[in-house]
């Protein structure tokens, strides 16, 4: 599936600065009004970004269980807490309206894919953030670029 991640704050330092332009409150306001429909891997790298997962009430403890039981594969950066749209994480953030889209599954198959999940959203449904490896990708390539910069001098 696509990975369509949830840009939140985090304390990381990268080898890059980023303008305003790539900061997570403009990226989340730019899937806001639909301007970025793609995935966001290789933007806001001093950044955290996390997937979301939005559960029914009758499997969220299950699946919260299985998370804290199986934390490297499955490491839970937040739980909203019921019925809340706005990450603790991310202020003045929307988890409906702020990913640039949304795959929709019903009984582990893919139903729809939508740009916002507004009218879906319900109060029956739990959100959590989840890692996402966007987060170590940018700086993993960073690395990678430093370290051929450094060879390809040695040559």
């Amino acid at each position: 599936g696509k990975g369509f991640p949830f840009l939140v704050h985090s304390s990381k330092k990268c080898l890059t600065t980023m303008s305003d332009l790539d900061s997570p409150a403009h990226i989340r306001l730019r899937c806001r009004a639909e301007d970025l429909t793609t995935s966001t891997t290789g933007m806001a790298g001093n950044f955290l970004q996390a997937n979301l997962l939005c559960i029914d009430d009758k499997y969220a403890f299950d699946f919260l269980l299985f998370c804290n039981r199986n934390p490297k594969p499955c490491p839970v950066l937040e739980v909203l807490e019921h019925g809340r749209r706005e990450s603790c994480l991310a202020a003045g953030s929307n988890i409906c309206t702020d990913l640039p889209s949304y795959n929709i599954f019903k009984s582990g198959k893919l139903v729809d894919s939508r740009n916002n999940i507004d009218e879906i959203w319900n109060s029956n449904l739990n959100a959590f953030l989840m890692g996402c490896s966007f987060s170590w990708e940018y700086e993993l390539v960073n690395m990678v670029r430093v370290d051929f910069l450094i060879v390809e001098r040695r040559l």
